[in-house]
């Protein structure tokens, strides 16, 4: 898990003000705590962030989204057949698609509340 947060930190450096803590707990989905008052005393300057993971529960996180993204881009299209333009910028798809997400949200916590 820590390799894949290293790939991570390499494409995107909005993590770079962050220090990311993963602790290995057994979850149906993973959640994330941020400290935003706690300083990291490992990297002094970063802001403490705690995921608490495990990988069949990130699996399940990741199909999750990636198949509510489709299912959104399913009903976009059924809704607008004709449409040319990326269908991923019309306020359209985006509504749909927080609307799936929010069930994801949803199930999220109920488990960590």
């Amino acid at each position: 898990m820590e390799t894949q947060l290293k790939k991570l930190k390499n494409w995107f450096d909005i993590l770079d003000d962050y220090k990311i803590i993963i602790k290995h707990e057994h979850h149906d989905f993973p959640t994330a705590i941020i400290h935003p008052n706690k300083i990291s005393e490992i990297e002094p300057g970063k802001v403490v962030m705690v995921i608490k993971v495990n990988k069949p529960s990130l699996i399940r996180y990741a199909l999750i989204d990636l198949i509510c993204h489709e299912i959104a881009e399913h009903r976009f299209y059924e809704e607008y057949p004709n449409y040319k333009g990326n269908s991923h910028k019309h306020k359209k798809f985006q509504e749909i698609e927080r609307a799936l997400r929010k069930n994801i949200e949803k199930k999220i916590y109920e488990e960590h509340g």
